[in-house]
């Protein structure tokens, strides 16, 4: 009997829903960065007469030069859209979006908005529709608990309004510090450290009410354990999938000790809620002591 040291790295990139273009974590964060500072703009209109009576003015003036991406609730404009929109005297967004019709907002402004913001992290499609969160939700996967959120990994955050009356905000993950403070990227309607509405990132924020979801296959049951005494030099390694697609093996790659596996066998456990199990077969050298420091990604 002996025990074993494996470092096992599974770098497995299902085929989401959104799109057949590979998505990886460090693209998630890039795409959220390129979203901070965007091409300088000017308005050309900051203001909306929805009748005489009411007159919504956007916290974007006129005559000012910009470089971010202003909030607007409903809205999933992309950094060229939206500076196109800009061109074409549409209304930026800012501070109490929500209050208008999504006519107004569809028709006649440009932002966007907290869910948007992800999803065009996520790289949703332009020829998508986006509705709300929800469409988020259906192409990710709510996590057990916030322990094990990742870069890359998105936020539901549930904000007590009045009373027991609630709304939720999405949140990009870039780190957990611990169970109640992230560093985060968000677009909000709000003004974080007397800054702007808009597209932002924001270190250290206290989450208290949340749903973890993530867009990235997820691991569980892996065999041997972490730690496990093995008699033989020959063993399977096995590991259990849970993602919102489909696995493709054009896009996993297996790492053991730094040796890529070629070899393995994906079974499908249950379509419907997209899991599978990998096995593959690894031989033991005499050097190495125990299972630890598995990391999935």
């Amino acid at each position: 009997m002996k025990k074993i040291l494996m470092f096992i790295v599974f770098t497995i990139i299902a085929l989401s829903q959104l799109d057949a273009n590979v998505l990886t974590r460090e693209s998630v964060i890039s795409n959220a960065n390129s979203y901070l500072t965007i091409t300088a703009w000017t308005p050309l209109k900051d203001t909306l007469i929805i009748s005489e009576d009411d007159i919504w003015e956007s916290w974007y003036q006129t005559g000012n030069n910009y470089t971010v991406m202003p909030y607007t609730f409903g809205r999933f404009d992309n950094i060229s859209r939206f500076l196109e929109r800009i061109r074409d005297e549409k209304v930026p967004g800012g501070i109490g979006t929500s209050s208008l019709s999504y006519v107004v907002r569809d028709t006649r402004m440009a932002g966007l908005d907290c869910a948007g913001f992800i999803m065009r992290c996520f790289e949703y499609p332009d020829n998508e529709r986006y509705n709300s969160w929800k469409d988020i939700r259906a192409v990710t996967i709510q996590l057990e608990n916030d322990s094990i959120l990742k870069s890359g990994d998105w936020i539901n955050q549930i904000v007590e309004i009045e009373g027991t009356d609630t709304t939720t905000h999405q949140i990009l993950c870039k780190s957990r510090i611990n169970s109640k403070k992230f560093d985060v990227y968000e677009s909000t309607s709000s003004i974080i450290n007397a800054d702007y509405p808009g597209v932002q990132y924001n270190g250290s924020k206290t989450i208290e009410d949340k749903i973890p979801y993530s867009i990235f296959p997820q691991f569980s049951e892996c065999t041997p354990k972490d730690s496990s005494t093995v008699a033989e030099n020959d063993i399977e390694i096995g590991v259990t999938v849970r993602c919102k697609g489909e696995v493709d093996k054009q896009h996993t790659k297996i790492i053991v000790n730094n040796s890529t596996i070629t070899e393995y066998e994906i079974e499908t456990v249950n379509n419907t809620e997209k899991i599978y199990r990998i096995r593959f077969n690894y031989t033991i050298k005499s050097y190495l002591k125990s299972i630890q420091n598995k990391d999935f990604v």
